[in-house]
């Protein structure tokens, strides 16, 4: 990857960050204790029943959103690390090459395919 593909990739990932910490602001107060840890509050409707499943359900509905949004703004932060230095595009496992194909696809690939697969049958 030359220079201006990393500095064209950075730039996406800069903004997909700043969409990704508004849309955390919306849901979301930050965690002052954690870098990059959100805490979802917990809205007080009222002692109904029907008031504290929706409740449960708009809490469990917002956390799953807030978690899935950490963990790709954790993706995209490493990543941008990896481009400011030279590691980016190198498997975190086995040190080879990840592929232009594969980062093309996945920009925030950490993992080369073989290794990939490897780490998804673990889990």
């Amino acid at each position: 990857m030359d220079g201006q593909e990393k500095q064209k990739l950075l730039k996406s990932l800069q903004e997909e960050e700043r969409t990704i910490l508004s849309e955390l602001a919306d849901l979301a107060r930050k965690n002052p204790k954690v870098e990059g840890d959100f805490n979802v509050p917990y809205i007080d409707e009222g002692t109904s029943m029907d008031e504290n499943a929706r409740e449960i359900m708009e809490f469990e509905r917002n956390k799953a959103i807030v978690d899935n949004l950490e963990h790709r703004l954790k993706d995209i932060r490493a990543t941008m690390e990896k481009l400011k230095g030279d590691s980016y595009g190198v498997c975190e496992k086995c040190s080879i090459d990840i592929g232009h194909d594969r980062l093309k696809a996945i920009p925030t690939a950490g993992l080369c395919i073989n290794c990939a697969k490897i780490n998804a049958r673990e889990v």
